[in-house]
């Protein structure tokens, strides 16, 4: 468009310029006309002073004229036509860039409605774009918070059993018996002797000494023929049962993890602990725990 436009601009100055010099050559002539007219009119008027010219002269003068002025009309015809011819190319020229400026108008307003368009259907997919991700992340959400809300039921359900498990394995009221003595904690040679098969031996099956129950303690050992109770008051011989429930009760507010860890330190490392380490053989002592002589 621009170069359209720069051609244009040349070839009207270049009209222009053509226009002046035919313009000037045009009064160049008209100039010698009249200077001939001139010259005509004073050879006149000396031929009238001196002497008169002969009629043939006079005619050739006049035929002469009628040329010169036959001549300058065409001469102007000419250059009015092509002074004609120029400015309808001129015309021509202001039509066809008025033309060009008009489209290229429009080409830029059309140019700057796309690009507004384009920005806002960058806008809506953008906005659309975000809409989807919220609604994908509340789905997440709430299927985490349903997962948590299982899992939390689950972490309920299993403490509740691991209260009722404690609650199972917790050892039996204490029966008034004997004292016995407190034996010390067994050292790691006394842990690997020959005694410890013994808790694996058929014998210690009989008597329900097995590896996966609960280790025998020194506080409470078990009476297999325990007759302690005879001669003792029916009321003192045992604990009730709602006191033993109430401190069932208080115990299953700790939590299920420490309980159950504590379940199972104790079945693997029975050994380390000098309360629940195995009794050695007394000679001094009966099946009943009772002294003998």
């Amino acid at each position: 468009m621009e170069e359209l436009k720069v051609q244009a601009d040349e070839s009207s100055q270049k009209h222009l310029e053509k226009l002046e010099e035919l313009s000037s050559n045009l009064k160049e002539k008209e100039v010698l006309i009249q200077n001939l007219q001139t010259k005509l009119k004073e050879s006149e008027a000396l031929a009238k002073m001196k002497m008169p010219p002969t009629a043939a002269e006079m005619e050739g003068m006049k035929d002469k004229l009628v040329k010169m002025e036959l001549d300058h009309v065409a001469v102007t015809t000419g250059h009015e036509k092509e002074i004609t011819q120029l400015k309808s190319m001129l015309e021509h020229r202001e039509e066809v860039i008025r033309k060009l400026k008009e489209t290229l108008r429009k080409t830029q307003q059309e140019e700057e409605y796309s690009f507004m368009e384009s920005d806002g259907s960058q806008t809506k997919a953008l906005a659309c774009l975000k809409e989807k991700t919220i609604e994908e992340l509340h789905k997440k959400n709430a299927h985490f918070e349903s997962l948590l809300t299982k899992q939390q039921e689950e972490i309920t359900k299993w403490k509740n059993r691991a209260y009722k498990l404690r609650g199972s394995r917790k050892d039996p009221p204490q029966t008034p018996h004997t004292p016995t003595k407190r034996q010390p904690p067994l050292v790691e040679s006394e842990v690997n002797s020959p005694k410890k098969a013994f808790l694996d031996s058929p014998k210690s099956k009989f008597f329900d000494i097995r590896a996966g129950d609960e280790p025998m303690s020194l506080k409470c050992p078990k009476q297999f023929f325990d007759n302690s109770n005879l001669g003792t008051m029916p009321d003192v011989s045992h604990i009730p049962a709602e006191l033993a429930m109430d401190s069932s009760e208080s115990d299953e507010d700790a939590s299920t993890s420490t309980a159950v860890g504590s379940n199972e330190a104790n079945q693997d490392n029975w050994w380390h602990i000098p309360n629940s380490s195995p009794r050695k053989a007394n000679t001094n002592m009966d099946a009943n725990g009772c002294p003998t002589q």
